[in-house]
C-alpha cells in the first residue's frame, strides 16, 4: 500500500469526525443529490473525492495516464456527485460542453431505444420478430429471428466462422482483423446502410453463431421507426434526453442517405454521457419516473434469472458484462476468443460497460448499499486511431480500457475490496518468422501501481527450440521470448504476469514458422498456405493533388505475381502505377496523384506459380479538396 494510500486514509478519519459536526455529505444531500437538476452536484462547488471513497491522488493518477493515452475526458460520478473531472482542453466550461463521437458505445443508446418501446407497449417484448416491422424479412428464412437475437449478437446474419475455425492459417490475429475488416469496410462505404441491413441474408441458424454485427443491428432504426412512428434520434430526444436534462444539441451521426447509424456515434458531451450511465444504474428510473421498466435491465443485462450466452458469455443487449463467465471464456469485438474467468477481473462483477472502438466506455457499478443513488459511473472518451491497423488490431484486447479501469480501481476505497487489481501483459501481434533464424520477441507487463511493485512474467506453451527469460523485473517488467524454429509450423505461445499471488489474464501471441528458400516463402506442405493470402489494407484519406504511395503484400508458397485494377462501377485512377518489388513475400507498391476529390476504390490480387489466387483485397481511399 503506497503512502498515498495511507495518507488519505489518515485524512478519511479526520473527514468522519468532521461529519459528525456537519462537515462532508450527509444522507439528506445525497438524496438530493441522487439525480442531476439540473446540473450534476459537483459542478459549481466541487466536492472532495475522500467522502466519496476516492484517493484523490489515485484519481489523478488516472488522469495522468488518460492524459499519455490521447484521451479527451475522464469523469467520475459517484452518488449523484461528479467527483473527478479530467479534459484535455484546459478551458473547462467549453470542455464540458464539448461534444464527442462515442463510436459504438451508441450501441447501447439503441439498445435503451429499444426497451423504451418495449416499456411503452409499442414493441410486444423483445421477443418480438423483426420481421413485424420490416417486411422484407417476412416470409423467408429471417422471418423468425428476434429483437433480442439482433440485440444479442445472435441472428445469425451476416455472421463470420470464429477465428479459431479457420485452421491453421491465417493465424487468428489476421483471422479475427479479416472478420473486423469485412464489417467495417461496410461501415464506411454503403450509403444507405438501412436499406443495406435489410437485404442480409442467413449463414447460420439463429442463436448457434455470435457475431458483433454492425450490419445487422442497422437494421433496428426501421424496427424502432416502424414502433414509435419516430425517428430513433427524435424518439430518443423526447422520450430520454430531454427528460435526462441531455443538451438539446445531442445527435446521432448519419449516413449520405439520412439515416441514423445504430451501431455507432451519438454525439454528446462526456456529463451527458454520464448522464445515461447513471440512468442505466438506476435501471431506468429518474426522479419519481421510471422512464424505462426496471425489469428489462435485468434481461438486458442478464442479471439473476437470465442465462449468460454460450457463445459470449460477456455480452448482454448491446451492453457488455463482467460477471464470472460460466464458459471460462469470451469474446471481443473482432470475435476474438479470450479465455479468462471474468473479462476484468479485477473489479465488482455487476460492472455494465458501454463500449466503443478507441477505448471509449461508460462503466457503470451498482454498489452493495441501500444509499439512494449509491453507485458510480466512469466514463472515457477518446478519439481512435482509425487509420492506424495496428492500433485496431489490438483494439478488441481494451488494453488502455482495462489499465485505466484499474488505476481508478486501485484509488477506489469502496469498492477496492470486490476485486483487487491484478497486472496485465501488453498485447503483442502475431508474426511470421524463418525457420532457422532466431526470432526475438519482448514482452512487457505492468501494473497500477506506484512502480515499486515487482512483477514477473512467465510463458506457457512454448514451442521445441523456445525459450523465455525475464530481462527486467519491477514495474513495468520486461522479458524476451526466443524461438529458432526448425521446422514449418505455428505457435501458440500463452503470456502471464504475476504479482503478489494475482496473475493476469493470459495473452496469446501467434508465430508462423516459414522456410524460405531463394524467393520462395513455404508455410506449408500441407496446404498451411494452399493459396496466397493478401492481409486487409486500411483505409486512407489522401489530399488531392499531392502524390501518395500504398503498399499491399501477399504470402504464400512459392513466387506471386501481384496485379491491381478498379472494380467495375468504380471512379477511374487515371495515370496511376504499380510496381512489384519481390516474388516471396510478395510486395508491391501503388503510386498516384489523384486529381479529384472523391472516394475510390482499387482491387488487389495475388497469383501464385501453381495457380491458385488469393481473395482480392479492396483499398479504398479518400481524396479530399
Amino acid at each position: 500500500m503506497s503512502h498515498h494510500r495511507n495518507a488519505a486514509r489518515a485524512v478519511r478519519s479526520l473527514v468522519v469526525v468532521a461529519a459528525l459536526w456537519g462537515a462532508g455529505p450527509t444522507s439528506a444531500q445525497t438524496r438530493e443529490c441522487e439525480f442531476p437538476d439540473p446540473e450534476w452536484c459537483g459542478i459549481d462547488e466541487p466536492v472532495d473525492p475522500l467522502d466519496f471513497d476516492f484517493d484523490p491522488a489515485g484519481l489523478q493518477a488516472a488522469a495522468a495516464y488518460a492524459d499519455q493515452i490521447g484521451s479527451e475526458c475522464l469523469v467520475v460520478v459517484r452518488d449523484g456527485h461528479v467527483v473527478h473531472e479530467w479534459y484535455k482542453d484546459s478551458n473547462l466550461q467549453r470542455a464540458r460542453n464539448q461534444r464527442h463521437d462515442t463510436w459504438s458505445v451508441a450501441k447501447s443508446f439503441t439498445a435503451l431505444a429499444a426497451a423504451t418501446a418495449v416499456s411503452e407497449g409499442r414493441i410486444a417484448s423483445f421477443h418480438q420478430p423483426v420481421s413485424d416491422f420490416v417486411p422484407e424479412w417476412a416470409g423467408d428464412e429471417r422471418q423468425s429471428v428476434t429483437i433480442a437475437q439482433v440485440l444479442s449478437g445472435l441472428s445469425g446474419l451476416n455472421t463470420d466462422k470464429y477465428p479459431e475455425e479457420y485452421g491453421s492459417f491465417p493465424p487468428r490475429w489476421l483471422a479475427h482483423n479479416a472478420n473486423l475488416a469485412r464489417d467495417y469496410a461496410w461501415v464506411l462505404f454503403e450509403g444507405d446502410q438501412t436499406g443495406s441491413a435489410k437485404r442480409v441474408k442467413k449463414d447460420y441458424e439463429p442463436g448457434t453463431k455470435w457475431k458483433y454485427n454492425n450490419r445487422v443491428i442497422q437494421v433496428l432504426h426501421q424496427v424502432v421507426l416502424r414502433a414509435t412512428g419516430q425517428d430513433p434520434e427524435a424518439y430518443l430526444r423526447d422520450r430520454l434526453w430531454s427528460r435526462l436534462g441531455m443538451s438539446p444539441a445531442t445527435s446521432w451521426k448519419r449516413d449520405r442517405s439520412g439515416n441514423p447509424t445504430m451501431y455507432s456515434s451519438v454525439n454528446a458531451t462526456c456529463l451527458d454521457l454520464a448522464r445515461v450511465g447513471h440512468l442505466v444504474l438506476k435501471n431506468g428510473r429518474w426522479g419519481e419516473e421510471a422512464l424505462i421498466e426496471p425489469e428489462l435491465f435485468d434481461e438486458m443485462l442478464r442479471r439473476e434469472g437470465h442465462d449468460q450466452l454460450d457463445e459470449n458469455p460477456a455480452y448482454g443487449y448491446l451492453f457488455w458484462l463482467n460477471e464470472r463467465l460460466s464458459q471460462g471464456f469470451y469474446r471481443g469485438n473482432n470475435n476474438e476468443r479470450f479465455d479468462a474467468a471474468q473479462p476484468f477481473d479485477f473489479a465488482p462483477r455487476n460492472l455494465v460497460s458501454m463500449q466503443g472502438v478507441g477505448q471509449n466506455f461508460v462503466d457503470v457499478v451498482e454498489d452493495n448499499r441501500s444509499v439512494p443513488g449509491d453507485g458510480t459511473v466512469f466514463v472515457h472518451v477518446r478519439k481512435p486511431a482509425l487509420y492506424n491497423p495496428f492500433a485496431l488490431m489490438t483494439d478488441a484486447r481494451r488494453a488502455e480500457h482495462r489499465e485505466l479501469l484499474r488505476r481508478l480501481f486501485a484509488a477506489d476505497d469502496r469498492n477496492r475490496h470486490r476485486g483487487l487489481p491484478v497486472p496485465m501483459v501488453t498485447p503483442t501481434p502475431g508474426r511470421i518468422v524463418d525457420v532457422g533464424r532466431e526470432a526475438r520477441v519482448e514482452i512487457t507487463a505492468s501494473y497500477p501501481g506506484d512502480g515499486t511493485e515487482e512483477i514477473r512474467l512467465a510463458a506457457e506453451n512454448l514451442p521445441d527450440g523456445a525459450s523465455f527469460v525475464m530481462l527486467r523485473g519491477g514495474n513495468p517488467a520486461t522479458g524476451l521470448l526466443r524461438w529458432t524454429p526448425g521446422s514449418i509450423g505455428t505457435a501458440h505461445v500463452r503470456l502471464r504476469a504475476e504479482y503478489e499471488g494475482r496473475s493476469s489474464a493470459p495473452e496469446t501471441l501467434d508465430l508462423l514458422a516459414c522456410a524460405r528458400q531463394g524467393s520462395t516463402l513455404d508455410c506449408g506442405s500441407e496446404g498451411i498456405l494452399a493459396a496466397p493470402v493478401i492481409p486487409p489494407i486500411p483505409f486512407r484519406i489522401v489530399p488531392r493533388s499531392r502524390p501518395f504511395v500504398a503498399g499491399v503484400g501477399a504470402v504464400g508458397n512459392g513466387p506471386m505475381f501481384l496485379s491491381w485494377d478498379v472494380p467495375p462501377g468504380e471512379p477511374a485512377v487515371p495515370d496511376a502505377s504499380f510496381e512489384q518489388l519481390s516474388e516471396n513475400p510478395a510486395l508491391g507498391v501503388f503510386r498516384w496523384s489523384p486529381t479529384r476529390p472523391g472516394l475510390y476504390t482499387v482491387r488487389f490480387r495475388a497469383t501464385a506459380s501453381s495457380g491458385a489466387e488469393a481473395e482480392p483485397v479492396m483499398f479504398r481511399f479518400l481524396v479530399t479538396f
